[in-house]
């Protein structure tokens, strides 16, 4: 697939991600009436989203290596309608959390990954390109408001929302799966892939990863 058409249909799917990361924040006030719990309550479990996209950050690099980026994008854009489909269906707050925070692990993925692309593709103007593939997540975040606001004036059933992503993006990793790039791998992947546990434990246990832990949990919560 040309590089035009691979960054077209990455475009499109960080447009899909950023609809799908911004439509929970207007809708926390209806939510919070569906499941019969606190403002407080759900700002703070959506919050979790943030250790998903902590997770995503940590894992997603190693593993590309390992499994090739393409299959690791294809992946994390069937868990981002799985995720979706789970949010449509599901009937306690419980499950909605999980959903939720499944979300965000693939949210990390496919906006890491996405990038990672096109900065393999593109030799020139490679910061331009990819600062033109994140307009198509900020364009989503910005369009995600009016879509919620539209499906309330016409008084339909929030969920659909999560139903029509779903759907939408279930269509477009079907398109993925059937593009190839060529990614290589050396045997030094294997060693990087037997050594990302113990790496990830020092990580982790990094006191200024734990502070900006911190702060990701607060923000999210907070944003929203």
């Amino acid at each position: 697939m040309s590089g035009k058409k691979t960054f077209t249909l990455l475009f499109i799917q960080l447009f899909i991600l950023g609809v799908g990361g911004s439509i929970v924040g207007p809708l926390i006030p209806i939510i919070s009436d569906s499941f019969e719990v606190s403002l407080d309550v759900v700002g703070s479990t959506l919050s979790l989203n943030a250790f998903g996209l902590l997770l995503a950050s940590m894992f997603s690099g190693i593993l590309s290596e390992r499994f090739g980026k393409n299959k690791m994008l294809v992946t994390a854009s069937i868990l981002f309608s799985v995720s979706f489909l789970s949010l449509y269906l599901s009937n306690n707050f419980i499950y909605f959390t999980i959903s939720y925070f499944i979300f965000g692990i693939s949210w990390g993925i496919i906006s890491l990954i996405c990038n990672s692309l096109i900065s393999d593709i593109f030799d020139s103007n490679r910061s331009s390109q990819i600062i033109r593939i994140n307009i198509g997540y900020m364009l989503g975040a910005a369009f995600a408001p009016l879509i919620v606001s539209s499906i309330l004036f016409f008084n339909v059933n929030w969920r659909y929302l999560f139903l029509f992503i779903a759907l939408i993006n279930t269509i477009l990793f079907i398109s993925m799966s059937f593009f190839k790039n060529k990614i290589y791998l050396e045997k030094k992947d294997k060693e990087n892939f037997a050594s990302l546990f113990s790496n990830s434990r020092k990580l982790l246990s990094n006191p200024v990863i734990i502070f900006c832990g911190i702060i990701c949990f607060l923000h999210a919560g907070l944003g929203f």
